[in-house]
């Protein structure tokens, strides 16, 4: 019976702590969750003080600001004030002035009546020296460009002259090598024998003797031509050709000579 007694002591204490464990606990954790949400509600009004503060401030620099504006708005216009009453100053002041001078040019006009005389002679010379170099001007293109006319066609003419006569020849007479010629066959004749008993001689025409010739090169061609008792008529003249430029050259040289 005691030993039940006891028992059930036991068991009624350990359920005495169990209980006091519970209800510890359970006191505790909400402790914490109060303290959690005091703590939850201190930041939230600690927040809104700080943003309370901020906008303060915020709105304190936006009157400051709009202050400065009003007060800058306010010196521009009293600014802009002094400035049109300046100009207006300045413009009466300007009309004052005009107004005195015109008054006193008038009264000195009415004093001297003097007519100002025109100056249109200079003007009209001006317009005369410039209408007299338009003309010499014009004259001097037109002598130019008439100059320049004449030059193309002494161009173009050369040009056409210079075509047609390239590959062309013509003929002249040679004097000088006609005389030398003459020379060189009466040295010749008066070294053959016989000579003095019957004589001989070249002579110099100025037409052709014959329609046969040879050419000229060298002077020992005419050794065969020297004979005593005869009269050589000797003729030479020069053929020339035109290049592609109109230039005439040297083509050949021709003697005719004929023996009577």
């Amino acid at each position: 019976m005691k030993r039940k007694i006891l028992i059930i002591s036991i068991l009624t204490i350990i359920l005495i702590i169990l209980i006091s464990a519970i209800v510890y606990i359970q006191v505790k954790n909400k402790t914490k969750e109060v303290a959690t949400i005091d703590n939850s509600i201190k930041s939230e009004e600690k927040i809104k003080e700080e943003t309370k503060e901020e906008n303060l401030i915020t709105n304190e620099e936006v009157i400051e600001n709009t202050e400065d504006n009003n007060n800058n708005k306010l010196t521009n216009e009293k600014e802009v004030t002094e400035t049109k009453e300046n100009e207006t100053t300045q413009v009466t002041k300007e009309a004052k002035e005009h107004s005195n001078t015109k008054v006193t040019n008038e009264k000195t006009n009415d004093n001297k009546k003097v007519e100002t005389p025109k100056t249109n002679n200079k003007n009209e010379s001006t317009d005369e020296k410039v209408e007299i170099d338009d003309k010499t001007n014009n004259v001097q293109k037109e002598d130019n460009k008439e100059t320049n006319d004449k030059e193309n066609e002494q161009i173009k003419d050369t040009e056409d002259k210079v075509s047609e006569l390239a590959g062309k020849h013509y003929k002249e007479y040679n004097a000088s090598k006609t005389q030398h010629a003459v020379n060189y066959l009466n040295n010749k004749i008066k070294q053959l024998d016989g000579h003095d008993a019957w004589g001989g001689k070249a002579i110099v025409v100025t037409s052709k003797p014959t329609n046969s010739w040879f050419s000229y090169s060298y002077d020992e061609k005419l050794d065969g031509l020297a004979t005593i008792g005869c009269t050589i008529k000797v003729y030479i003249e020069d053929e020339y050709v035109y290049n592609n430029k109109g230039e005439p050259y040297l083509y050949d040289t021709k003697a005719y000579i004929y023996t009577e």
